[in-house]
């Protein structure tokens, strides 16, 4: 498990607290109080993800908290066949 916090004047509520959970194949986001999961099994997953991040934070942060994640855990590709 790997968390990390991320503050700025561009996040909604100034931060962002990313936790990765291998074992359970969960990334959760805390923003302003409110716990969002995704679930990394799923093969949207890396979509979902980029739009929530881009809702809440800039094109910038939203690509480095990105590639965070993706240094902590898998996250399934979609499978076209």
């Amino acid at each position: 498990m790997a968390t990390k916090l991320w503050k700025s004047e561009y996040h909604s509520g100034g931060s962002i607290r990313v936790t990765t959970d291998e074992k359970k194949k969960k990334v959760t986001f805390q923003v302003s109080g409110h716990d969002y999961t995704f679930d990394t099994n799923d093969s949207r997953a890396e979509t979902k993800i980029d739009a929530f991040l881009f809702e809440v934070t800039s094109s910038y942060y939203a690509d480095e908290i990105m590639k965070w994640v993706k240094s902590k855990i898998k996250i399934e590709t979609p499978s076209f066949w």
